[in-house]
């Protein structure tokens, strides 16, 4: 069925349609733009992948397969552009000169149909009027020869032959009306046919060239697809032929000729005239070891100045200016700090006690001199020393206090020397007990516990020295990585992390609470040792009952 044969009384009905018609062509046009636009704009990202200008050390089948990755790109980026260019010509440039044309054309169309339309309105509309006309004459017609139907006079025939004249008039204006109308009608058919069918071919025109539209981008698609198929596999071809070991050859035989020997460095001691620099004849004597018995001369003379400024201290003694600065004379050299740690030391060994509030103060003071010349020189050793020896204050009220006084000092923020420490701690207790296992299962669980326990011990301490959480929970999982701890060994860390403050206790109940095992051998090792090591595992988490690892 044709649009003239359904719609030929309806014409409005058709040149609405044929008006959203065309605004759906219009929207087609601005879809194509914005996938032309989106295909360049992505084109031109290709394109820096294509030039971006990658510099390899060393030539070798790696630096071909990123040759390759880039050709692979700037080809991406050809077909996108070609696509857009093919979208711009073969498809919104005709459908635009189709919409132009048909604008011209329908004109007229649309002209003449609105001409034979409202021709048969008002030829429609003058046949109601005049048949009211002829039937309003004919009621009063009615009425007058009803009344006087018996007796009619002179005068009321005279009425009467006026309303039947008035009636005929009428009935022949109406007649001749419709006469029009019929007259009018078959020029109507035959004009209105012609205009619809116009219409239709229109609209045959614009779905025709918008289906041929969508077939091109299939078309175009499936050329793009092919294409980066192709790139893709010779793409693929290269990254097949990486060979690792071949790059690595080809990186010896390119540097050879740059290669530099190996540096072995030997301890030269200065020999002097002054019985001052026997002290150096042997290897690194203050650096290799805190032994006191390696300690030169002068390096004894300030243990003692230190020593007697420490317990002077502890006894609430405030010091003089010429103390202070004679204190920070001989802790601003490496020497000076090393003494320091002996008598740290040896205070822990033989037990002390602080008598009273300012002898805290002034211990503090020290320390905090002490924790300055750290931060400036970035010594993680003394930093350990003074850590330990505040830990091993027996008066946990004592502890607490110096805790607090030191707290505002910048050291404790120094994430460096935390990992330091930590690093130092696990690389100790895992070269202690490596030598006395020999199953290799064996030793990574075991290496697995001494990091989890020390990471305990660190974690503990980290939150009392008040390091920011996200810190702490950083370095755990930096340690936690590295040594492949499980995800329950982690949780738990974190979780101790994360306990509200108002939910903290002593150090031993926390602990107790978070390490979840520190097996027998731990414990006993040393026994089957030749001799002790150096500070254990065992001795820093002493005192701690710690229930067996799940």
């Amino acid at each position: 069925m044709s649009i003239s044969e359904r719609y030929i009384h309806s014409f409005d009905i058709v040149h609405s349609h044929y008006i959203d018609r065309q605004t759906g062509c219009k929207q087609f046009i601005e879809l194509m733009l914005d996938m032309a636009a989106l295909e360049n704009s992505y084109a031109e990202s290709l394109e820096k992948i294509g030039k971006y200008p990658y510099i390899a050390s060393t030539d070798g089948t790696l630096y071909d397969a990123i040759a390759s990755m880039k050709k692979f790109s700037a080809s991406k980026a050809i077909q996108s552009r070609t696509l857009a260019e093919n979208i711009l010509s073969d498809i919104i440039h005709p459908i635009k000169e189709m919409l132009r044309a048909q604008e011209t054309s329908m004109k007229k169309s649309y002209s003449d149909g609105q001409k034979i339309v409202k021709t048969r309105s008002s030829l429609q509309k003058k046949i109601e009027i005049l048949k009211d006309n002829f039937w309003g004459n004919c009621r009063n017609l009615d009425e007058i020869l009803s009344r006087q139907e018996n007796s009619i006079d002179k005068e009321s025939k005279k009425i009467i032959k006026k309303k039947k004249n008035e009636a005929y008039n009428s009935l022949e204006m109406y007649v001749s009306a419709i006469d029009d109308y019929k007259i009018n009608d078959s020029n109507y058919y035959e004009k209105m046919k012609d205009i619809l069918d116009n219409y239709q071919a229109q609209e045959a025109s614009m779905l025709g060239l918008l289906k041929s539209s969508i077939k091109k981008i299939i078309v175009y698609n499936t050329a793009w697809i092919r294409n980066i198929q192709y790139d893709t596999e010779t793409f693929a071809k290269y990254s097949e032929i990486i060979d690792v070991q071949k790059d690595i050859e080809l990186f010896f035989n390119e540097k050879a000729k740059n290669e530099l020997q190996e540096f072995a460095p030997k301890y030269e001691p200065y020999v002097g005239e002054s019985s001052f620099f026997n002290a150096f004849a042997s290897d690194f004597p203050l650096i290799s070891t805190y032994s006191e018995s390696q300690l030169c001369e002068i390096g004894q003379i300030q243990i003692n100045k230190i020593d007697d400024i420490f317990v002077s201290c502890m006894t609430g003694k405030l010091l003089s200016v010429e103390e202070t600065d004679n204190f920070k004379e001989i802790i601003s050299s490496f020497l000076g700090r090393k003494c320091f740690s002996i008598v740290l030391r040896r205070l822990k060994e033989k037990g002390f006690a602080i008598e009273n509030e300012s002898g805290i103060q002034e211990v503090c003071g020290l320390i905090n001199l002490m924790l300055n010349e750290c931060e400036k020189n970035k010594d993680e050793c003394t930093f350990g020393e003074i850590i330990e020896f505040i830990e091993s204050i027996i008066n946990k009220n004592t502890s607490q206090l110096i805790k607090e006084n030191l707290k505002n000092n910048e050291i404790w923020k120094m994430v460096s020397l935390w990992k330091s420490l930590i690093d130092s701690a696990i690389d100790k207790e895992i070269t202690s007990f490596r030598n006395l296992l020999s199953n290799n299962n064996e030793i990574e669980e075991r290496i697995k516990n001494i990091t989890f326990c020390l990471l305990t011990l660190f974690t503990d301490r980290m939150l009392s020295y008040s390091l920011d959480k996200n810190e702490i929970g950083s370095i755990v999982l930096e340690f936690s990585r590295i040594y492949e701890l499980s995800s329950t060994d982690v949780d738990t860390l974190l979780s101790y992390i994360d306990k509200p403050n108002n939910q903290e206790s002593s150090s031993q109940e926390e602990l107790k609470e978070v390490i979840k095992g520190l097996p027998p051998w731990l414990e006993n090792i040393e026994k089957a040792a030749d001799k002790p090591t150096h500070q254990n595992l065992s001795e820093i988490m002493r005192e701690i009952k710690i229930p067996e690892r799940k």
